[in-house]
């Protein structure tokens, strides 16, 4: 088995073994624990930048990975999943205080999401949040506008990172770097760095499509940002040399496998995505509220976050996301046989957030 492929097998033990509620709830307050634990260790590392003593960006990049073995853009999309599932784990959670679990738990992944200076698990946060909003959560229609106000207000930096490239303050960082963006093209006669703005984003995915499109209906087989020639051609014609991997999962999909690959995988998350909306608006129970829920979380946030990073393929960042994935197999699947006999009680359709 390829390494890779490991990150998957908690997501196939919890599709195999938690076929009772009890099960259940063990593997969503495990998966809540990791979310917690991560979020703790991100702030704790971040805190000189979150009370202003260093610059946010720079410093996620310098020790979240370092230190976490995470990277920024990972933690983000996980921080951002597990704030959801906070939220959509309330009715699991047998306490009297689970009301103040969920709400804490929520602003805790929350605030470790913007520490990382992620633009890409923000916006996956905002498409998640305005989803439940708009399919059920009401209240966090008026929450989301008021926790993004707080983050800007209380994290140091964070406006510059959301705003970086749109000021000559990130094009003048010094007179090489100018002069560089300016001989790529990448800063507009109004002063604007799109380098910066796309983190060099919309320099690289040109050349990606381009050789994806010499052979669309396959691909070129995997490792084909390397393998193609697209990342000496970075290197050679724009003297990029920071980009690993091609920071789009759809277009690492389209350029190894082509649009049959994408097609297959598209289908996959398709029939997952639909299943937890439809669980998600009418329950037959409260586990199936709460798994639908939680992979309806951990759906929207990354594939979202895929538009500008992250992997379809097994990766180590990816594996809460599998772990969600397994629960939904396993409770979301219609009129299958092996789908475990639920409650009759169906008071999972009050809203979580009264």
């Amino acid at each position: 088995m390829s390494k890779k492929a490991t990150w998957i097998i908690p997501g196939l033990l919890i599709s195999v073994g938690a076929r009772s509620e009890d099960r259940v709830r063990l593997a969503v307050i495990a998966l809540l624990w990791t979310g917690a634990a991560l979020s703790f260790q991100i702030i704790s590392k971040m805190l000189p930048a979150l009370v202003g003593a260093d610059d946010l960006a720079s410093r996620a990049l310098r020790v979240l990975d370092r230190d976490i073995g995470y990277h920024r853009v990972s933690l983000a999309t996980i921080t951002a999943s597990a704030a959801w599932a906070f939220l959509a784990a309330k009715p699991i959670l047998k306490s009297r205080f689970a009301g103040m679990i969920s709400l804490g738990g929520f602003a805790l992944c929350t605030v470790a999401m913007a520490a990382t200076g992620g633009r890409g698990g923000m916006l996956a946060w905002t498409v998640a949040a305005l989803t439940f909003g708009f399919l059920r959560w009401r209240k966090i229609l008026i929450l989301v506008p008021v926790f993004a106000l707080l983050a800007l207000a209380v994290i140091p930096g964070l406006q510059e990172r959301l705003v970086a490239g749109f000021t000559q303050d990130f094009t003048e960082q010094s007179a090489r770097q100018a002069a560089r963006r300016e001989e790529m093209g990448a800063i507009d006669a109004s002063g604007r760095d799109r380098y910066a703005i796309t983190s060099g984003r919309a320099f690289v995915w040109p050349m990606i499509i381009d050789k994806a499109m010499e052979a669309p209906l396959f691909g070129h087989g995997r490792n084909a940002f390397y393998r193609t020639g697209v990342v000496a051609r970075l290197a050679n014609e724009l003297r990029i040399t920071s980009f690993g991997h091609p920071h789009n999962a759809y277009l690492e999909l389209f350029i190894d496998t082509g649009i049959i690959g994408l097609v297959v995988i598209g289908a996959f998350y398709w029939l997952l995505l639909r299943s937890a909306v439809r669980s998600f608006n009418a329950p037959s129970g409260d586990t199936e509220y709460i798994v639908a829920s939680i992979a309806l979380a951990f759906l929207l946030v990354n594939l979202t976050a895929s538009i500008a990073s992250q992997s379809f393929y097994p990766k180590q960042g990816g594996t809460l996301l599998w772990v969600a994935i397994g629960l939904a197999l396993t409770w979301l699947t219609k009129g299958s046989e092996s789908q475990p006999v639920q409650q009759a009680d169906v008071s999972a359709r009050r809203s979580i957030t009264n």
